[in-house]
């Protein structure tokens, strides 16, 4: 006799039936951990990996909470989870923690000022260890000791010596009082309607007040540079390298300074490569290195407008994947504070 079967789908349960008269099959039943049955013939639509990673994070030892005091993301985020308790004593602690550098510029808080920009998450760990009070002390210990890490790297166990005082907010300060003044010899008003009328403050002393120049405001603003890429072009790609060809020009007013008094990052204009999905720079763009524009002989030193500068780049594309093939430039320099658009400093092309 032949039989016909017909799956019946509910949720993720296929119940198989046999027509004809046949006895109904028995389906296999899986239990998940939280017991949540599933049957096995749909266990490949769940997508274990994924399915997984839901799980987790509905516990509560994997939900991480923001910290409340974290300051606008800026491309600064540190992820600290796996707190630990190594040592205790009434004025300081010796703690152990995971730190994860999830933002897409390299944190490096030798440079004074770094950890004011950076926006630390803590995970429920830090609650565990009871070590929830002393984020403040945790911040300013890295920051004391010039903690680095690069962008999309990891440190584990990383040890770290605390103040065990917790931080107390600053008092307030009272408002002064205002000075006690003596009220100007003045003739009193006869009546209401002499209050208004300005005869009758024609006798009032008032102190004379020292002539001061006030400076005069400039009329005309001061022209500003708009530094731009206008081409990029990839001349040479394999599996490891990318070689990139690019023109950047000034098409703003005001003039430009390509090359600073020393070699550093600060002083200089700086081209930075990322790996993204788009051909634009986002939040999960992935730095690959760059360079310090290096000084060129015959080029000057002042970039005029309508000047145009060329130049290539050997880049290390290896973090390159099926939905991350887009390869973007970004322009920074610290004369970007006076430029004209500083939201045209970065373009993209799509990697083969």
């Amino acid at each position: 006799m032949k039989l016909v079967n017909i799956l019946l789908l509910s949720g993720c349960f296929f119940l198989p039936l046999a027509l004809s008269g046949a006895a109904p099959l028995s389906p296999v039943f899986l239990f998940h951990k939280n017991n949540r049955p599933y049957s096995d013939l749909c266990a490949a639509a769940h997508k274990p990996s994924k399915f997984n990673a839901f799980e987790k994070a509905r516990t509560i030892d994997f939900r991480i909470k923001p910290n409340i005091d974290s300051v606008k993301y800026r491309g600064y985020r540190l992820e600290l989870t796996d707190f630990k308790m190594l040592k205790e004593k009434n004025d300081w602690l010796k703690i152990s923690f995971t730190a994860v550098n999830s933002g897409r510029m390299n944190i490096d808080m030798r440079q004074k000022g770094t950890e004011h920009w950076v926006v630390f998450n803590f995970d429920r760990s830090i609650y565990k260890a009871k070590l929830g009070g002393l984020r403040q002390n945790i911040k300013r210990q890295l920051a004391k000791e010039g903690f680095r890490l690069d962008a999309g790297k990891t440190v584990k166990n990383y040890e770290l010596k605390i103040s065990a005082i917790m931080p107390t907010p600053l008092p307030k300060k009272a408002e002064p009082k205002p000075l006690a003044s003596k009220p100007a010899n003045r003739t009193k008003p006869k009546n209401k309607t002499a209050l208004s009328s300005p005869a009758s403050w024609q006798n009032t002393q008032m102190p004379s007040l020292p002539k001061q120049t006030l400076p005069q405001k400039s009329a005309e603003k001061k022209p500003c540079p708009d530094i731009l890429f206008t081409d990029v072009t990839i001349l040479k790609q394999d599996d490891k390298w990318a070689t990139v060809r690019y023109t950047i020009t000034n098409q703003g007013e005001g003039v430009f300074y390509l090359y600073g008094q020393s070699d550093s990052r600060n002083d200089n204009l700086v081209i930075n490569a990322y790996i993204s999905g788009v051909t634009a720079l986002t939040r999960g763009a992935i730095p690959i290195g760059g360079q310090i524009l290096p000084e060129k002989k015959g080029v000057p030193n002042v970039f005029k407008t309508g000047d145009k500068l060329t130049g290539t780049l050997k880049l290390d594309i290896r973090k390159k994947t099926r939905y991350m093939k887009s390869l973007v430039l970004s322009l920074d320099s610290n004369q970007f504070v006076q430029e004209c658009d500083r939201k045209n400093n970065h373009t993209g092309v799509v990697l083969k």
